[in-house]
């Protein structure tokens, strides 16, 4: 809403960041209302053209770690289809395959937004580089599970050896998928402890080259009420 009061244009504080939005150099702000990933879902914000710097690179990271999970997962149905059909498993392993996609691509997900976010806020917050630390340091031990356990309709490094024992032409060709699924699973949890390592710097770079009073620390910090400007 907007009003005058002697003279003066008084508008909400939403009014007021737009205004401020609007009126930025292109790349000087994040918006962060605007809800583009994932793809057809879209719950959340992320856009490496937004980034800057040391940030750009890190938000880059956390990128190829969540479609690489995404790929592993997909390695993994597959996997689970020709296995079901050339009789080596039962049939719930595709179900099991299809359960995991939404489960483990939430965790993913999740775990790159908080990253982003953590990376771009501003002014940098100590608790959210820990809290991401945290969260970034047990998702990478997932992973690092994942690639090595036989349990239901995982692939780990332990079942080649089940697979090799079948003894037909077949099982090659799921032992290269799941050595395929056992790499990207180590491939996310390096690049995870990576990342642990390295949010510090992309705090301390970005913070450097936004100060204080930028457009996210606005909308997130302000507790300004309304916005004054003259006519």
């Amino acid at each position: 809403y907007q009003r005058r009061v002697h003279g003066i244009q008084i508008m909400s504080s939403m009014e007021a960041v737009k205004e401020v939005s609007i009126n930025a150099a292109p790349g000087s702000g994040i918006n962060w209302g605007d809800h583009n990933f994932p793809m057809c879902i879209k719950i959340m914000h992320f856009n490496l053209n937004e980034c800057q710097g040391e940030a750009k690179r890190f938000g880059l990271k956390l990128y190829s770690t969540y479609m690489c999970i995404l790929l592993v997962l997909t390695i993994n149905l597959a996997s689970s289809i020709i296995q079901v059909s050339a009789g080596y498993r039962s049939g719930v392993a595709i179900f099991y395959s299809v359960f995991n996609l939404p489960i483990f691509l939430t965790i993913s997900g999740f775990t790159l937004y908080y990253g982003y976010l953590t990376a771009n806020i501003k002014p940098a917050d100590g608790s959210l580089v820990r809290k991401y630390r945290l969260l970034q340091f047990f998702v990478s031990l997932l992973w690092i599970v994942l690639s090595i356990v036989p349990v239901g309709c995982f692939d780990g490094w332990a079942r080649i050896k089940q697979l090799l024992d079948i003894g037909n032409g077949l099982p090659g060709f799921c032992v290269f998928l799941a050595v395929l699924e056992s790499l990207g699973y180590l491939y996310s949890a390096l690049m995870g402890f990576f990342c642990v390592c390295k949010i510090g710097r992309a705090t301390e770079e970005n913070e450097k080259q936004n100060p204080t009073g930028t457009i996210q620390q606005m909308i997130l910090y302000s507790y300004t009420p309304v916005s004054y400007t003259h006519l």
